[in-house]
């Protein structure tokens, strides 16, 4: 989609909306994909983004429980696995094994659904799942991350020497240690414990000469040493070797395991990204339901937009948690009739704010997110989305206020056709109104000649009256009570309005 000025997502505060979206994810993967969220041209696309969300929100709203285990990213070790030697960790291959069960129930509960989620399928559409992926990982790792006792041959060998040759060190060092405080040589309050890999007991260092073995600490105040008796010597040596070949084995069966399914690491990183993306998508339909989010048509035929009681939905959002309702409304822009429409009324009448409703809704929808909006509203596809809102004074470039608003309707004037909404917020203000209006009334002109879509919003008579002359422009006015004086907030199209600076 083609946009001005760069910085009209931020303009729109669209990235408010993907925070709220990144809120609902659990995967750092459906946070990243999030991030990028951005309005497409793509039809065909448009629709089956805005459809699986639909079918999502329908899915969290009236069906069963949604499988909501933890998506862990394993993009960083799956990358350093490719390099021939390296391999993972028994935690790394866990975090696959999570990734493999996830995607299997994920994918088991939309094909028992495949009739009710049709578009949420083609997700899972050109993914195969390998089975015995899981299966050769399992053979290893068991379902708490560890590796299994029996993963070898010689690791159940080594495993089962060394829990003998530990049982029986213990045993010896147990009696020694028994001798010891018999002899009341041992340190009060301390037991048998473990220094450099090996067991040791603790000695009164005035009795250290009491017991021949090797010292291999001692106490902060020194006044315990810790001992290896000599009886037990030979035992810890053999305890370390098997300790050492029990290291050594894992090493190996890790490098081994890590071999075998390096072949498969692009489609452990599809299942990830396709479980991501499911993320997202639900993530997109929590927030549709936060917002009153609906699926509305699409219009392929010709450009139009039709809202229905539409809200902004940060505006919705800010006001339901102030317990406060939002005036929504409806507009109609068609190519035929009026395709644009000047907008005028009280100051602090809501003209701005729905200007912004217009251009952040119609980016949503471009960006496959459901809108604020009844479900009967339809909108179309547009390639440029033009803005001017907000004050763009440059001391770089050493534009004024109004110089920066002429600089973007010159590129307005330019670029804008018939595939393109723009939105023009305080039209012509920022000079002498005496040329102000007229320059306003002449870009009015070009665009309408263009055949673009768009709303402004100004308080020139002249705009106004220029507005009710001209075919496809068509006046409308933001309500006012002229009893309380107080802004309805309410849009009315085929009227222009007065902005009631006197009253």
């Amino acid at each position: 989609m083609h946009i001005y000025p760069n910085n009209l997502a931020q303009k729109l505060e669209f990235q408010q909306i993907i925070e709220r979206i990144q809120h609902y994810c659990i995967s750092e993967g459906g946070k990243a994909i999030a991030q990028q969220l951005a309005p497409d041209t793509d039809i065909e696309a448009i629709s089956t983004k805005l459809n699986q969300t639909h079918e999502f929100k329908n899915l969290l709203a009236t069906d069963t429980p949604f499988p909501d285990d933890q998506i862990p990213n394993i993009h960083t070790f799956i990358n350093q696995a490719r390099l021939e030697g390296a391999f993972l960790a028994a935690d790394e291959f866990y975090k696959l094994l999570q990734i493999l069960y996830l995607l299997q129930k994920v994918s088991n509960y939309f094909i028992k659904r495949n009739e009710s989620y049709p578009f949420l399928l083609q997700l899972f559409e050109n993914l195969t799942i390998e089975k015995n992926i899981t299966a050769r990982i399992e053979r290893i790792i068991d379902q708490k991350g560890h590796i299994r006792a029996n993963a070898s041959k010689d690791l159940q060998d080594i495993s089962s020497d060394l829990i003998k040759y530990e049982s029986e060190t213990r045993k010896k060092i147990s009696s020694v240690f028994k001798y010891v405080q018999s002899q009341g040589w041992a340190a009060a309050e301390l037991e048998i414990s473990i220094r450099e890999g090996r067991l040791v007991i603790p000695i009164l260092a005035e009795f250290k000469r009491k017991i021949k073995g090797l010292i291999h600490d001692e106490s902060a105040t020194g006044q315990t040493v810790f001992i290896e008796p000599s009886e037990v010597l030979e035992l810890n040596n053999e305890v370390r070797n098997l300790q050492l070949a029990y290291n050594r084995e894992l090493r190996r069966i890790l490098v081994q395991l890590t071999t075998d399914i390096r072949p498969d690491l692009d489609k452990l990183i599809a299942y990830h990204d396709t479980l991501a993306t499911v993320d997202f998508v639900r993530a997109k339909a929590r927030f549709a339901l936060e917002i009153g989010g609906n699926l509305i048509g699409i219009s392929q035929k010709q450009q139009t937009i039709d809202l229905i009681e539409a809200k902004h939905p940060l505006l919705y959002l800010h006001h339901k948690q102030m317990g406060k309702k939002v005036i929504p409304f409806s507009l109609k822009l068609d190519r035929d009739r009026q395709r644009i429409i000047v907008l005028s009324g009280p100051n602090a009448g809501g003209k701005s704010v729905l200007l912004k409703s217009v251009g952040l809704i119609q980016y949503l929808f471009q960006s496959g997110l459901l809108v604020p909006a009844h479900a009967s509203s339809v909108l179309s596809v547009f390639e440029n989305l033009f803005v001017d809102i907000g004050d763009e004074q440059s001391i770089e470039n050493d534009l004024s206020t109004y110089s920066s608003h002429l600089a973007n309707m010159k590129y307005f004037t330019q670029w804008a056709n018939a595939d393109t909404l723009f939105l023009i917020d305080e039209f012509g203000t920022g000079t002498d109104p005496h040329f102000g209006g007229p320059i306003a009334e002449a870009i009015l002109q070009v665009l309408n000649e263009h055949r673009a879509f768009g709303l402004v919003n100004t308080h020139y008579s002249n705009l106004k009256l220029f507005a009710s002359n001209t075919a496809g422009i068509a006046n409308a006015s933001m309500g006012f009570d002229t009893q309380s004086l107080t802004p309805l907030y309410s849009l009315h199209v085929g009227n222009a309005g007065s902005s009631f600076a006197v009253e």
